[in-house]
């Protein structure tokens, strides 16, 4: 009986769905993920020697408690037995030793082991909000991301949506209005698996109020009260004001001539900013003129 020529253990790099590389372990332990699929070999010489040998038999176990996968053996192109594929399965993480033994001539070798330590998989946390609805002249809008939010992942949207795909900041200004679905994406890495959340921001159009009246001018002292005419699409809930002298009510804008000191008077409707409705005003120039004030001649 001879011992193993190779006394480490050769593996797969790779996840189980890709095509790995060689490379000789000099470094104990492996680490991989949860679940993987890697294979294994021994007694073994690159390029092109001699795989396995002739007449051995190779036994494959993994020697701790808790391995719940699955060994496949004579995974090599000739069907030797030194070659193994381990599905690590449903296998907790934790720290396990493979072990192989060589039996030549009927004489077992000493055991060879390889420490393995799976690692858990790790789900992104990719949840985040933003304040919404907002209207088109908002600030710009920041993501606000949930507890233990994973980052290094990348944001986007549909066109329309001015969206810096790095920090998920939102340029309001140069969006346009609407409803938009925005996605957080991360990548698998390592351990951690690929994950996204998508959250809905609506933008709204601003709206611009119709501030324009009239009223009849010009009127004499006597005349009766004076309403104001709205434009059509009139903005109402607004105030009207004047200057000293005019008598006006400020929810509804009717002048009492009788009351107001003849003259010429500049009424301004304004409307206060309310939701995405900005604030505007208008102006219109009425102008009451006094009554004659001529004395009367009396004849004989």
């Amino acid at each position: 009986m001879k011992n193993i020529r190779n006394l480490i253990l050769t593996l797969f790099l790779g996840l189980t769905y890709h095509v790995g590389f060689s490379q000789t372990l000099t470094n104990q332990p492996q680490v991989i993920c949860e679940g993987e699929t890697r294979p294994y070999r021994v007694d073994w010489q690159a390029p092109d020697g001699p795989d396995g040998t002739p007449g051995a038999t190779y036994t494959w176990s993994v020697i701790t408690a808790g391995f719940t996968g699955t060994i496949t053996p004579n995974q090599s192109p000739g069907g030797f037995n030194n070659h193994i594929l381990i599905n690590w399965g449903t296998t907790p993480p934790g720290t396990y030793f493979v072990q192989v033994i060589e039996t030549n001539n009927g004489c077992p070798s000493a055991p060879i082991t390889l420490e393995v330590q799976i690692m858990p998989l790790i789900t992104p946390e990719t949840d985040f909000t933003y304040t919404t609805p907002v209207c088109a002249n908002n600030a710009n809008l920041i993501p606000v991301p949930d507890a233990g939010f994973t980052t290094g992942g990348t944001y986007s949207s549909t066109s329309g949506l001015t969206i810096n795909a790095t920090t998920g900041e939102i340029d309001v200004a140069t969006s346009t209005p609407g409803t938009y679905v925005v996605t957080y994406s991360v990548a698998a890495s390592g351990c951690q698996l690929a994950g996204s959340s998508t959250f809905s921001v609506t933008i709204n159009n601003t709206i611009t109020p119709e501030t324009d009246f009239t009223y009849t001018t010009p009127v004499c002292a006597n005349n009766a009260n004076l309403l104001p005419v709205p434009d059509a699409g009139f903005t109402t809930g607004g105030t009207y004001s004047s200057t000293s002298g005019l008598t006006i009510n400020a929810t509804t804008g009717e002048i009492d001539v009788a009351t107001s000191t003849p003259g010429t008077y500049v009424v301004t409707y304004a409307v206060a900013s309310s939701g995405c409705q900005l604030a505007g005003s208008s102006t219109f120039s009425v102008v009451i003129n006094p009554l004659p004030t001529t004395s009367p001649i009396f004849h004989d």
